[in-house]
């Protein structure tokens, strides 16, 4: 289940993806385009001209610079001009717009072609443009697909996405059983969640009090990076009162990638 049935339903299972961000950017240029908010054009698309094909890549890598483009097809005697808003939908709240506008000769095609866009980060980006297409998606491959730990914490209960932080705490009894909970981003390729997961607990002086090694997999539709959570428990019967630290390593089972190590501390009391 991904974060956007989290978020309509407020619940979900064990583990579930939630989406990340990816901006890209482009400048102005002389047929009218503009990346980020833009005010509309003004004027209508002339009704003879249409789109008949369009060039969106299916992949591209961060740091390599791509082109759209768009092919206009005039159907009338006369000259016109196509005027309309290409809107590109990160996989987060900001939106990038290219207003397209260009002279189509009569009975003539033309291409509109963006500036080179450069992609910073890994991730998806679907774009749309009205009564042509929409849902043309570019996966952006990263540098790294190595597993990218957001958050460790103590928690009180971990069942579903969202309680590694509603339900973080700093405090737990000697004898309790706790669960140490983490939120980290995964690189999807072919359907696949396939991760290692290693959680170790240190004392004061560290030295490794506990640990816990196990593999997690699963079949999913999302595509790139995706925020995920898990959780492991410890028994603490028979540990000391003190100052205790948790250590979570992950590894991309798949790419053998792994993320950097990410720690919390927390306090076992009498």
């Amino acid at each position: 289940m991904n974060r956007r049935e989290y978020l309509s339903t407020l619940l979900c299972p064990l583990t579930v993806g939630a989406a990340g961000c990816s901006l890209l950017e482009a400048d102005d240029d002389a047929n009218g385009e503009a990346a980020g908010d833009t005010a509309e054009l003004e004027g209508a698309t002339d009704v003879e001209i249409v789109v008949v094909d369009h060039e969106i890549p299916e992949t591209v890598a961060v740091g390599d610079p791509v082109e759209l483009a768009v092919t206009l097809e005039n159907q009338d005697d006369e000259p016109g001009r196509y005027r309309e808003t290409l809107v590109a939908t990160p996989d987060g709240p900001q939106l990038q717009q290219h207003q397209i506008e260009i002279e189509v000769p009569a009975n003539e095609t033309a291409v509109w072609r963006s500036d080179p866009i450069v992609f910073e980060h890994g991730g998806r980006v679907s774009y749309r443009l009205p009564d042509a297409f929409e849902d043309e998606t570019i996966l952006i491959t990263p540098a790294s697909k190595a597993p990218q730990i957001e958050a460790v914490n103590l928690v009180t209960e971990w069942a579903d996405f969202g309680d590694t932080f509603e339900n973080a705490t700093d405090t737990a009894t000697v004898g309790d059983l706790i669960e140490i909970a983490d939120r980290h981003r995964y690189w999807h390729e072919d359907g696949q969640y396939h991760i290692f997961r290693q959680v170790r607990i240190l004392d004061d002086a560290g030295e490794r009090v506990a640990i816990d090694q196990h593999t997690e997999e699963q079949t999913t539709d999302t595509e790139g990076f995706d925020s995920w959570e898990g959780a492991v428990w410890f028994d603490t019967a028979g540990w000391d009162a003190g100052r205790y630290t948790a250590e979570v390593l992950l590894r991309n089972e798949l790419t053998g990638e792994r993320s950097e190590p990410v720690t919390t501390e927390f306090e076992i009391e009498d």
